[in-house]
């Protein structure tokens, strides 16, 4: 008889470098492009877990994640969307440029706060560094779609350029690093 071991090690996601370099931001991809689910990581578990449905025919159109090492108003990791051609799938990091960020209140139970969508190209997709109006409008529609069945409310505060949503990703950074200190 042949007994066989196995130990599996999950990367811990919450604790990678936020920033990789002074050139790229590490965002850790949730929900795949093309996903009608949202999934969502669990540091508790340190897995991948199922979250919701997204509402009928609304997929994600870019991979949907979040920024490691960093906290948000939430008490979430910020989030991010990068944009690129191609799904990829829970758990893989992808080394990023800062297009933007949609600056976001949200309102749940009762409560406003926010919770801005940081917006990513790919360290090596091309030289497309731009956030175009077609490309704002239509990931507004998607960010609006993505909260029907839930009692989250957006109001969109506005489109901030890169040099912003560094200074949210380093304030963000610093939370988190803050965060870490009291527990």
């Amino acid at each position: 008889m042949i007994s066989f071991s196995m130990i599996t090690i999950m990367t811990d996601f919450m604790n990678i470098p936020a920033f990789g370099d002074s050139m790229h931001v590490n965002v850790i991809v949730e929900s795949p492009r093309g996903s009608a689910t949202k999934f969502k990581y669990d540091p508790k578990h340190n897995a991948f877990t199922y979250g919701r449905p997204l509402a009928d025919s609304l997929t994600y159109p870019h991979d949907w994640g979040f920024v490691p090492s960093t906290l948000g108003e939430d008490g979430d990791p910020l989030d991010g969307m990068v944009l690129h051609n191609r799904p990829t799938f829970p758990g893989t990091i992808i080394a990023c440029k800062i297009l933007g960020v949609l600056q976001v209140e949200q309102k749940e139970g009762g409560s406003t706060l926010r919770n801005d969508r940081y917006v990513f190209r790919p360290v090596n997709d091309g030289d497309n560094n731009t956030l175009n109006a077609t490309a704002r409008l239509a990931l507004e529609h998607f960010f609006e779609g993505a909260i029907i069945g839930t009692s989250k409310k957006l109001r969109f505060i506005g489109w901030r350029n890169a040099r912003v949503a560094l200074a949210g990703l380093r304030r963000g950074a610093v939370g988190f690093q803050n965060n870490k200190r009291k527990s």
